[in-house]
């Protein structure tokens, strides 16, 4: 949240496990923009993510967690 976003966002997930959590943001060519890997302590995981030195458009967030994998569309206008 937001989405759409001006650049900067916020992931925001109950994690409820202590595997570490891999985030990966990539363009429409699927280029990488953002990557981090963290091992998470607590059952809810909060991270802010600055894109807002990258064009306006559509982009996609990758959220991965042991076997669990999510991705979302971020557009930042």
């Amino acid at each position: 949240f937001p989405n759409p976003s001006e650049g900067i966002f916020t992931i925001h997930t109950t994690i409820g496990t202590s595997d570490a959590i891999e985030l990966t943001v990539k363009d429409v060519l699927g280029n990488i923009l953002y990557s981090a890997s963290e091992k998470n302590k607590k059952d809810e995981y909060s991270k802010t993510i600055d894109l807002s030195n990258n064009s306006k458009g559509i982009y996609f967030l990758n959220i991965q967690r042991g076997n669990y994998s999510c991705t979302k569309k971020i557009i930042l206008n």
